[in-house]
């Protein structure tokens, strides 16, 4: 698509394929709905249509189509902007690393910096119940 809004032009090719082979369409655009029809490469008289919904920012647009022959198709259609060549990154300087802060243990609001040390514990005057036949 090129030009203003109410006065824009567009054209559609495949992906892949030469800009010289784009195809122009009639575009019709009402809020966010929209109305694409063009007419087939090889033949006039096949006109394809497309309807659907512009999302976001408009990069984004997808909806149902109709093929010459009358059969529905999902479609959609993905904005790329144009490309901008990117600043030179300086290597010259080095960017020093992220400290990040002690992980805790266990992993909770709470937990201990440092793991607790294993020790032996005594329990005295307990009652034992385990998962076995004894009891």
């Amino acid at each position: 698509m090129k030009g203003e809004p109410g006065k824009a032009e567009a054209t559609m090719r495949l992906l892949g394929e030469a800009d010289s082979l784009a195809l122009k369409v009639d575009l019709q655009q009402q809020g966010a709905l929209v109305s694409i029809r063009f007419a087939q490469r090889d033949d006039a008289q096949a006109i394809t249509r497309l309807s659907g919904t512009v999302h976001g920012a408009g990069s984004i647009w997808d909806g149902q189509g109709q093929r010459p022959g009358g059969q529905w198709f999902h479609w959609s259609a993905v904005r790329q902007a144009d490309s901008v060549p990117r600043a030179k990154r300086d290597t010259t300087t080095a960017t020093p690393p992220v400290a990040h802060g002690a992980v805790p243990h266990p992993l909770v609001g709470f937990g201990w910096t440092t793991p607790p040390q294993r020790s032996t514990i005594i329990f005295r005057k307990a009652t034992v119940w385990t998962n076995t036949d004894q009891g």
